[in-house]
């Protein structure tokens, strides 16, 4: 064989990419295409592009063709939830609903208890403070579609338990997953070479840190609408969280040696280069600091044994976060800071000097923020929202996971929860659905369903 078998993906990935970007450059120019129909052409090209790229996964992935045994059901399984709200947003809540039936369903033929994470009962009390919360919000209505996102907290954890999923398996649905979103980064990427192509703009264009470098007018619509409209996404800052994410799981992946076809250097490379590029063109701002700290996390995870590598990428990590400070101050007026977050901030704190027992109320915080549905900030929204006591409870709640995540020695749990930390200090994930099924997802699906058992523990020791 030409090409090594365990580079057969990633090769026929790249072809396929490259047969697909010679039709768009070639063929788009001749085409008549109206700026209301961009968007709905777009998909004649993404669509087919992920299908085959699927089918050739099942050829060259030969895990894909090993799924026959129980083991295997499960780690498909909890891809496949994962899968559903990353591909297709629309899918999300269909995908989580049949996720927890099969769950439930499957806990019943084996008769088996659910085995759940001791920190189900911190999510216990943030969820029962928001119900105490309605008895003084200024907007129950909110507060009602609040509680309801919410579910999902409450029966992911009981889904993960009825599925005990072991070591093995995660690092299975880890490995799938991972070759999945190279799929959705190479897609994206199309995205960007179909909208540049389209407007007549330099191929170069998305690299400018300019929100607007699309020159398309169509209503509703931004540069991340143009780019992730095939996906239904709205906004690129969860896209960028679950790709960083993922971009961990490879380093957890390629360092384990015990995993079968696992990830490999050039894998490694070609995603990180890939979607960092995604990522910059969808001029996600928090995408860019997130997805560059968790790669050098995870170079730094992978020479970890190697003391002069290790120290040396330690400062590199330090350096760049100096350096990227330094970034943040130099576009500060017209980039990384915005006039509207400046607004949100200060009517927040406002609003908070003269409630700062209660706030507004479970969903009260739609009637203060009205424009932006929320502060962008989990932490002093949190208290905007409900009171010094709701802060405090969220505090609890997040630190009991940094708790456990260093108490299990788990390298994955320990980034997933200092990544969703910096993600909830630009927005507020756990006020909307997206953030929610994240934290819930990963949180759940990386702590041990039972702690007794080693064999469920992933951890810095496997």
């Amino acid at each position: 064989m030409i090409i090594n078998k365990q580079h057969q993906f990633l090769a026929s990935l790249i072809i396929l990419f490259i047969v697909f970007a010679t039709a768009i450059r070639a063929k788009l120019p001749t085409l008549v295409i109206a700026p209301e129909n961009n968007t709905h052409f777009l998909q004649y090209f993404i669509y087919p592009f992920i299908a085959i790229a699927l089918l050739s996964g099942l050829i060259f992935f030969r895990s894909w063709s090993s799924f026959k045994s129980t083991s295997d059901f499960k780690s498909i399984l909890v891809f496949v939830l994962f899968a559903g709200t990353l591909l297709y947003k629309p899918l999300m809540m269909q995908t989580m609903v049949l996720f927890i039936a099969i769950c439930a369903v499957y806990a019943l033929i084996t008769k088996s208890k659910p085995q759940i994470h001791q920190f189900y009962f911190f999510i216990l009390i943030y969820i029962g403070y928001e119900v105490i919360g309605m008895l003084w919000s200024i907007n129950r209505e909110a507060g009602l579609h609040l509680l309801n996102k919410n579910i999902v907290l409450l029966l992911i954890p009981i889904a993960f338990g009825c599925l005990n999923i072991k070591a093995d398996q995660k690092k299975l649905t880890m490995l799938i997953l991972f070759r999945f979103c190279m799929i959705f980064v190479f897609a994206g990427l199309l995205s960007y070479l179909f909208q540049v192509t389209y407007v007549h703009e330099s191929l170069l264009a998305g690299l400018k840190l300019n929100k607007n470098y699309l020159n398309i007018v169509l209503p509703n619509l931004t540069h991340y609408d143009l780019l992730l409209y095939w996906a239904y996404y709205t906004h690129p800052t969860f896209i960028s969280f679950i790709l960083s994410m993922t971009a961990i799981f490879g380093f957890y992946l390629y360092d384990d040696k015990s995993v079968v076809n696992n990830i490999s250097i050039p894998e490694l490379i070609v995603y990180i280069v890939s979607t960092m590029l995604l990522i910059i063109f969808l001029q996600s701002r928090l995408g860019m600091i997130l997805f560059t700290l968790s790669t050098i996390t995870g170079i730094i995870w992978s020479v970890r044994k190697h003391k002069k590598a290790f120290w040396a990428m330690l400062s590199a990590l330090f350096i760049s976060t100096v350096a990227g400070g330094a970034l943040v101050l130099k576009y500060k007026s017209d980039y990384f800071f915005d006039e509207p977050r400046y607004r949100m901030f200060f009517r927040t704190m406002s609003y908070i000097k003269e409630h700062l027992l209660w706030g507004t109320g479970t969903g009260g915080m739609r009637n203060i923020i009205v424009e932006f549905a929320n502060p962008h900030n989990q932490f002093y929204g949190e208290v905007l929202h409900l009171g010094i006591f709701g802060g405090a409870i969220l505090v609890l709640m997040i630190g009991m996971l940094g708790y456990y995540s260093f108490r299990e020695k788990s390298f994955l749990l320990i980034v997933f929860f200092a990544s969703y930390c910096l993600l909830m200090m630009v927005e507020m994930p756990l006020q909307v659905q997206k953030g929610i099924n994240y934290f819930a997802y990963f949180a759940f699906f990386l702590l041990p369903t039972d702690k007794k058992t080693k064999h469920s523990r992933i951890n810095s020791q496997s």
